[in-house]
């Protein structure tokens, strides 16, 4: 998630809460604030928790798992591939996990495209993902 982020929500906060607690006590204020900062800071921590693990069972990704075994290759997209990928050229069979501050992502092919086409995964590391995923891979057939 980007750093810029959090000055931009606690200015938010600081704007929200003055205007909700304006002419009342202190109490009200601090109440106004923690009611306000709270869903915030949850809301900018979880969006920058999403994991993408790769390990000898395969893929796993929000919850889902693309066995080793199942992978056809892997493929990385930049910024204007991806935005092609989520948007106009985008199958709704997919498996997407996409984060909208991460411009680069990798599209994983899976041996049998019947049910899902293609998984879609957003990261700043690509060339990395695409090379666990060929070990993964290569560790899954040996």
């Amino acid at each position: 998630m980007p750093k810029r982020w959090w000055p931009i929500a606690a200015v938010g906060v600081a704007v929200a809460g003055a205007e909700l607690f304006g002419g009342f006590g202190w109490r009200v204020g601090v109440v106004t604030y923690a009611v306000l900062t709270v869903p915030v800071v949850v809301l900018l921590l979880g969006m920058g928790r999403t994991q993408v693990v790769v390990d000898d069972d395969g893929l796993h990704a929000e919850g889902r798992t693309l066995p080793a075994t199942d992978i056809a290759g892997a493929t990385v997209l930049d910024a204007p591939l991806t935005r092609l990928r989520l948007g106009p050229r985008a199958d709704p069979r997919a498996v997407v996990v996409a984060r909208g501050f991460v411009r680069t992502s990798v599209e994983i092919a899976p041996l049998d495209e019947r049910g899902v086409p293609y998984w879609l995964v957003s990261t700043r590391r690509p060339d990395e993902l695409v090379a666990a995923l060929g070990e993964a891979v290569r560790r899954a057939r040996d």
